[in-house]
């Protein structure tokens, strides 16, 4: 039994209304590839005070393999047609700051792997499994809304550059402590 409440829904949106090409216009976040300007494919909206926004999305699947056995996938991905520049080519510094965001989805997807993993291992024990599912997904999304939020007001949208390069080392280090649930 596959139990895929989030991706399969999303990933047959994209199917049914943007064709298959949906699907190669996504990134999956990995340690060595880094975001470029033509990364952002996406339509600037006419009034924006932004110089690029990074949309990033976590696909996420729990598959029961066997009576005693269940697999968890998650995926952080970065959304090139939702994401978008103000100009054509975006500096080091603005690819930074925007890579960060992406980091950051990373570290949500990997503490979604932790939690889930732990999830798997007691959901026999629950009396409401499905409920427990639902408040984990719960508490990750809206914990990375608000780390991302946070990121933005303390870097000033990368504007204050030693803010910038306090949550890159910040981000470096939290990805590096949950290096064990990075996809390889």
């Amino acid at each position: 039994m596959k139990i895929s409440i989030n991706s399969i829904i999303i990933l047959i949106f994209f199917q049914l209304f943007f064709g298959t090409s949906a699907v190669a216009q996504q990134i999956l976040w990995r340690a060595n590839c880094h975001l470029s300007s033509d990364d952002f494919k996406g339509k600037k909206p006419r009034k924006s005070k932004w110089v690029a926004v990074t949309a990033t999305q976590l696909h996420y699947t729990l598959n029961k393999n066997s009576k005693d056995s269940t697999s968890v996938k998650v995926d952080c991905i970065f959304d090139m047609k939702q994401s978008w520049k103000k100009y054509k080519t975006l500096n080091h510094y603005i690819l930074q700051h925007e890579q960060t965001h992406f980091d950051i989805a990373e570290l949500y997807a990997r503490k979604l792997r932790q939690a889930l993993k732990k999830y798997i291992v007691s959901k026999d024990k629950l009396i409401n499994p499905d409920w427990k599912l639902q408040y984990i997904l719960f508490i990750n999304n809206h914990g990375s809304r608000h780390y991302q939020k946070k990121y933005d007001g303390q870097t000033k949208h990368s504007n204050r550059r030693t803010a910038q390069r306090e949550w890159n080392a910040k981000i470096a280090d939290e990805l590096n402590a949950l290096r064990e649930y990075e996809v390889k």
